[in-house]
């Protein structure tokens, strides 16, 4: 992943307008820094393979940045994004990491389903 290029991303992000789309989206307050520091709390959510068609998409900020969609009956809203990917299979990957790499937000969009581990 590279720092977020914000009108790059928008231009992925139009990719995926008014069309169904697999999203991945998983926040965390120190999950993984919870497995290195015994006692750490830590909160999360985690979707995977959820379906959305949103209506309108955009990213805005000057870093981290907040990605907002707008979809038929409500919004998605995700902030402190930092980095992104568009891999060769056409995914859109974005996360948000703190200063010693942990991964605090992730947003992803496909056309097919993400692999999904045991």
């Amino acid at each position: 992943m590279e720092a977020i290029d914000r009108n790059a991303v928008q231009q992925a992000l139009n990719r995926f307008l008014q069309k169904d789309a697999y999203f991945h989206m998983e926040t965390s307050t120190g999950s993984y820094r919870a497995l290195e520091e015994p006692g750490q709390i830590a909160t999360c959510a985690y979707i995977r393979n959820g379906v959305l068609h949103f209506l309108e998409g955009k990213i805005t900020g000057e870093g981290p940045y907040q990605v907002g969609l707008k979809l038929k009956n409500g919004w998605l809203y995700s902030q402190g994004l930092t980095d992104w990917e568009l891999t060769k299979d056409g995914k859109l990957l974005l996360g948000g990491y703190d200063g010693e790499g942990h991964l605090n937000i992730a947003l992803q969009f496909s056309f097919t389903p993400f692999e999904c581990g045991a």
